[in-house]
């Protein structure tokens, strides 16, 4: 399951960042998402909005995962883009939650 966590995390990524954002937010985010960037509201629309539009912006953009750690339910992914110095996306109560508990999608941002 763990191996699976971390899978799905980088798979959302690498679909968001190749402009297949709606698809991966389909696919991978499930009810009761938050997030926690500052620069977009906290509903689900918002930030897939903001990342449709880098999509539109960035067309030529490609993602580099360089580390995937997985810890139960928490996933740490390091990765760049071409468009971008460094970013660090992590799956935990800090930015995401619930990364893909058994059957379910992801729900990126804390439950509690």
């Amino acid at each position: 399951m763990v191996e699976k966590n971390k899978d799905t995390a980088i798979r959302f990524l690498q679909m968001a960042t190749s402009g297949e954002v709606r698809e991966a937010y389909d696919r991978f985010v499930g009810p009761g998402f938050k997030h926690h960037n500052p620069f977009f509201e906290g509903a689900v629309e918002t930030l897939m909005a903001g990342m449709e539009e880098n999509a539109r912006q960035n067309p030529n953009k490609v993602l580099d995962v360089k580390h995937g750690i997985a810890e139960g339910e928490f996933v740490a992914a390091l990765w760049f883009t071409s468009s971008d110095l460094k970013m660090v996306a992590l799956s935990s109560c800090g930015m995401w939650d619930s990364l893909y508990r058994s059957s379910h999608p992801i729900s990126m941002g804390c439950s509690r």
